[in-house]
């Protein structure tokens, strides 16, 4: 039963009844819609607050184009043998395409009867109708009853020559009185809650929550788990709900799949019971995704050779919930070995990386990476670390490296002596000096050979530009690679002339 009260006001809001009525076993459309006077589409949204009532949009969003308009009906139902009125509040956000908004709101006036299957007959005994006969209501006084007189039912006497004044008579009914209440005694409880499953990394919490619908009588409920609560650490909020006739309750399953459990999918079942017996139930599906990870451990720095390779330990752990075999990249001057490795779960093992000394500059630092990457499906790096390498000049040639420092007219005359142990000749040798300060020149001779095994001074000049006190580096090197260095004593250029 919808009656149409009267029209809604011309508002930005508009709908096409203010009143309605129903019985609480109906369920009644009520259209909302909104007039775009812009020039652009509008964005409307609608929602409603609906009290005790129930109630949902056919269609939430819609678009209204430039003068138009665009609505959508309101299907409200009541609660079993709902009575009394609500008022419900309607409202619709409008907004533009710029993201500027704006909220209109009506008002809906529900009068609610209760149905007539909610009507229980009591005191329902039934007799067919009464009919009473006319009695005489009075009659004229006359003193003691006595000869000539008429006795009557109700104790007087009249006498027979007095005219006696009758009532109409009656008919009696059966008096029926009706209850206009309702009150089940049997148990009704809906779970809602997601019903597709859920995702998760093995090692990480979720929630899941379920809201519980009581349709039945008022009463308190147990809550128990079942199914796989053990592998997915499944605990349950609440052990018990108290829910009144049409209450909601909110609960929740908190799950924690361990690491080493493994992935695939899981059902845990959420029971609801009373007297022990069930219910109402829910299934909550969890999908576990195992953690593909690894952990590389190796020094933060280390030093290597120029002149020849380098070698060291590093180990590599599985971190993750699931056995992998994972390949070992590096670098373009270092390589892994072994090249790939199958662990499982927290196993770890040690891989050698050997440095290529001929590919580093001498005297160089350089980034030297090592990860870890999956060689199934796509191949990602899952973990790495890394070192910083400085390659050392040769060592034989470093330790034949000596250097002296004389003044000479306003130079520094430095002597260097090379020592190539070595069994094989120093190429295209040259000396520099590190260390001085701006403005300071030097001259030095270059592109000369060492022979194995033999010796060779280099005679460098340095001249000052400045008065200060310096610590030169002498730096030696072959083809580009340095070979040897060796740190003069300090230097002291003074205004009044040179101090070594």
């Amino acid at each position: 039963m919808l009656v149409f009260a009267s029209f809604a006001n011309a508002t930005a809001l508009k709908s096409n009844v203010d009143t309605a009525y129903m019985y609480s076993d109906q369920q009644i459309p009520v259209y909302y819609w909104t007039v775009n006077t812009d020039y652009s589409p509008a964005y409307v949204s609608f929602t409603a607050d609906m009290g005790q009532l129930n109630g949902y949009f056919s269609s939430p969003f819609v678009t209204a184009e430039m003068d138009g308009a665009k609505g959508s009906y309101l299907y409200i139902s009541a609660p079993d043998c709902f009575r009394g009125a609500q008022t419900v509040h309607v409202r619709s956000q409008v907004c533009d395409y710029d993201g500027d908004c704006q909220t209109y709101e009506k008002h809906l006036t529900v009068q609610v009867t209760p149905a007539k299957s909610c009507r229980v007959m009591v005191n329902a005994s039934y007799l067919p109708p009464q009919y009473y006969a006319p009695m005489p209501q009075s009659c004229a006084p006359c003193g003691a009853c006595v000869s000539g007189c008429n006795s009557l039912s109700s104790g007087g006497c009249c006498n027979e020559n007095v005219s006696v004044q009758m009532d109409n008579g009656y008919t009696q009914y059966s008096t029926i009185t009706y209850s206009q209440f309702y009150d089940p005694t049997e148990y009704e409880v809906r779970v809602n809650g997601a019903d597709s499953c859920q995702n998760i990394l093995a090692g990480e919490w979720m929630r899941a929550p379920l809201s519980l619908m009581n349709y039945g009588a008022a009463g308190t409920f147990d809550l128990r788990l079942i199914g796989d609560k053990e592998k997915m650490n499944a605990i349950l909020s609440n052990s018990y709900v108290s829910l009144v006739r049409n209450g909601i309750s909110e609960v929740f399953i908190d799950v924690s799949p361990s690491r080493v459990q493994g992935g695939g999918r899981y059902w845990v079942t959420m029971q609801v019971l009373k007297n022990g017996v069930v219910t109402a139930e829910k299934d909550v599906c969890v999908d576990v995704e195992d953690v593909v990870q690894a952990a590389v451990s190796m020094p933060s720095f280390v030093t290597a050779s120029a002149c020849e390779d380098y070698s060291f330990t590093a180990t590599v752990r599985n971190s993750g919930t699931s056995e992998q075999v994972f390949a070992l990249l590096t670098g373009s001057f270092a390589a892994v070995s072994p090249s790939e490795v199958s662990l499982k779960p927290g196993e770890s093992a040690d891989v050698r990386v050997s440095i290529s000394g001929q590919k580093l500059a001498s005297g160089s630092y350089s980034l030297l990476k090592v990860g870890a990457a999956t060689v199934e499906g796509v191949v990602r790096v899952v973990g790495e670390a890394n070192t910083t390498v400085f390659a050392e000049g040769c060592a034989s040639a470093a330790s034949g490296v000596d250097a002296s420092a004389t003044e000479e007219n306003d130079f520094f005359k430095v002597i260097v002596e090379v020592e190539n142990p070595d069994s094989k000749p120093l190429q295209n040798v040259s000396v520099e000096i590190m260390n001085l300060p701006e403005g300071w020149s030097v001259l030095s001779e270059s592109g000369f050979q060492v022979d194995a095994n033999s010796k060779r001074n280099v005679t460098v000049w340095i001249k000052p530009s400045s008065a200060e006190e310096v610590s030169p580096l002498v730096v030696v090197k072959s083809d580009g690679r340095v070979v040897g260095t060796k740190e003069i004593p300090k230097l002291s250029a003074k205004a009044a002339g040179l101090t070594g």
